[in-house]
């Protein structure tokens, strides 16, 4: 039981440590390149602003609560924050640039690697002692 717990809180500080490298990039550093990107500025701050969002309930998930269930929902939210996400890549395919393309692919990637680890191991049962 402690060992999936443990397993519970080192994915919700990965989650957490990947949202706050995101926010970064998303909200600091890819905007000062946004010609680079493709993207509007303030879309990228709409993606920065998920991301810290991640950031807060990864966080709080992290000190407070290891309950599979909540694994199950924060690996259900980057899911969709890929699919938005790629909606967004999609609504402006026009004037997205490579460097955009090739951020973003490696950030989702990412993510839903992150997030189908996090679904499995929320799947596990817990055993009792």
């Amino acid at each position: 039981m402690n060992a999936l717990l443990n397993q519970h809180r080192s994915l919700y500080a990965l989650d957490a440590i990947g949202a706050l490298v995101s926010t970064c990039l998303l909200g600091i550093v890819l905007p000062l390149f946004q010609e680079a990107i493709g993207l509007p500025k303030d879309v990228l701050y709409i993606l920065a602003g998920c991301a810290f969002g991640f950031l807060l309930h990864s966080s709080f998930r992290y000190f407070r609560s290891s309950e599979a269930h909540y694994l199950k929902m924060v690996a259900a939210l980057n899911i969709a924050y890929c699919l938005f996400t790629m909606y967004i890549l999609f609504e402006y395919r026009s004037s997205l640039e490579w460097f955009g393309i090739a951020y973003f692919v490696g950030e989702i990637s990412l993510v839903l690697l992150l997030s189908l680890q996090e679904w499995r191991v929320a799947r596990r049962p817990a055993v009792r002692n």
